[in-house]
């Protein structure tokens, strides 16, 4: 990656974003946390880590505000897919600014469930889930993209992890599930992946988009592993 990269602070949309543009980028990633988890956490650091070692230019929005839609217990997340959807929309107008056809998501917790339920309104190059909270009582159909799953091993995400993966594989083969492994039920160490900060920015790293790495490729994608499910 170069040295030399635009960044700037800017609102998209009501949400603070911080975006870093290296000069050659290789793909666009957005990145989005879960409830009430400020930009400068490590899990949200290491996330952008490991997308800009591959290149990637990265907008990393401000969450805090976003809350809980208590008034909809049925869409319980909804909010944050609209977050979602405000700081893509923001971005992709902002003027002047690196605008790829197809960019990638990245999003942990409620910040998953809403990127799950954005998804299929975007042109998606890839999608990555950390323990993504329950987004509606079944996944939602349009997502075509290479999509991984990172589970911790908290019980109630692990859960949800799997039934989406399982429900998305019935439509979409482009699917990973992986597994982190650990003895801690502490929420903060397992769910927020304190553990596993090495092993989770080197899954970012290394699992890039397709399209960045066959640029010139027509043929639909594949699953870069041979078995679904893999465990560190």
């Amino acid at each position: 990656m170069s040295d030399k990269v635009t960044e700037k602070l800017v609102d998209y949309n009501g949400i603070r974003s911080h975006v870093i543009i290296p000069e050659n980028p290789s793909t666009l990633a957005f990145i989005f946390s879960g409830f009430d988890m400020k930009p400068s956490d490590d899990l949200m650091q290491n996330l952008r880590r490991g997308a800009m070692e591959r290149g990637a230019a990265t907008v990393l929005p401000d969450m805090t505000g976003v809350k809980l839609n208590e008034a909809d217990p049925e869409n319980v997340f909804s909010n944050f897919k609209d977050a979602v959807n405000s700081v893509v929309e923001g971005y992709y107008a902002d003027y002047d600014i690196y605008k790829p056809e197809q960019f990638e998501i990245i999003a942990h917790s409620a910040g998953g469930a809403g990127a799950l339920m954005a998804a299929p309104n975007h042109n998606l190059s890839q999608l990555t889930l950390l323990d993504p909270t329950l987004a509606g009582k079944e996944c939602p159909e349009g997502i075509d993209c290479p999509t991984n799953f990172i589970l911790s091993s908290m019980r109630s995400y692990r859960r949800v992890g799997k039934q989406r993966h399982s429900e998305l594989s019935q439509y979409n083969p482009n699917t990973q599930l992986i597994l982190l492994d650990s003895d801690s039920k502490d929420r903060d160490t397992a769910h927020n992946f304190r553990e596993f900060m090495p092993e989770v920015k080197a899954l970012i790293r290394d699992n890039a988009p397709q399209a960045d790495a066959q640029p010139q490729a027509q043929s639909t994608p594949t699953n870069p592993n041979d078995s679904p499910e893999s465990s560190l």
